[in-house]
């Protein structure tokens, strides 16, 4: 574990294993990095430098008040992409976290080799429509979330408590609601600037999968997966997910 100052926020990062570097992303609001450190990231650190942070505000990096718009989050990847050197990356992003991925792709094809996007929206308006519990109720709080992170939470109240904690500080201390609700949906224009190899995987229960049917038969390299599950498919088929970013990544 370490704690890197990135784009003036102090991010907690972990890196795992040796080779091609690798950044994990995880999503807005209902994330941290223990959702990839657990699943895909310890699968490919056999033959990458896996790096996964916490987005600022998130898990154990500084909470900050401002700086949740995708253009402000892009640029915390990128100082810490600057820090760790090794050019050009691959990127993995879930939900939000691909979306800050994609913009950072976008804004810098040069330093980005591969993209996998897992049920990420078109519409960042949207994450928040997924992604804000009942802040004020614990139980409600606890069934809303995802097998994985239920389970995690459920052996002692403090894991509980700093996770209400967490999502307290973000969607009413912050300016995380506002920012989001403030993006423009992703254009097919933005997309067709993307000129990296693109791996999309998406839940059969995915909200967000239909509205890329159209704009992804319009891009080049794009590759879509669908598997059985929902909005958080990397903690629901581990295994799957990760054997399919493996193969892209390598192949």
């Amino acid at each position: 574990m370490s704690f890197v100052r990135a784009n003036s926020v102090t991010h907690h990062v972990q890196v795992l294993g040796q080779g091609p570097r690798v950044f994990f992303l995880h999503g807005l609001g209902i994330g941290n990095l223990a959702s990839w450190y657990f699943t895909a990231a310890a699968a490919l650190s056999g033959q990458h430098q896996v790096v996964m942070y916490d987005l600022r505000g998130h898990g154990k990096s500084e909470r900050i008040a401002s700086g949740y718009d995708l253009a402000t989050l892009a640029a915390d990847l990128g100082s810490l992409v600057d820090h760790l050197g090794q050019e050009p990356v691959s990127l993995v992003g879930h939900s939000g976290g691909g979306l800050i991925a994609m913009r950072y792709a976008i804004a810098h094809p040069e330093r980005v080799r591969r993209l996998v996007l897992l049920d990420v929206p078109l519409s960042p308006a949207r994450i928040l429509h997924l992604d804000r519990p009942e802040l004020h109720d614990p139980a409600r709080l606890l069934a809303s979330l995802p097998a994985h992170l239920r389970e995690s939470a459920r052996p002692g109240r403090r894991r509980l408590n700093n996770l209400l904690g967490t999502l307290e500080f973000l969607f009413s201390q912050s300016s995380l609601v506002d920012d989001l609700s403030a993006e423009p949906d992703v254009s097919d224009e933005m997309l067709w600037r993307l000129g990296c190899p693109l791996l999309c995987i998406f839940g059969d229960r995915s909200y967000y999968h239909s509205h890329w049917e159209q704009p992804a038969r319009a891009l080049p390299l794009v590759r879509t997966e669908v598997l059985p599950g929902g909005h958080h498919i990397h903690l629901e088929q581990p295994e799957a997910v990760s054997r399919l970013i493996t193969e892209f990544l390598d192949g």
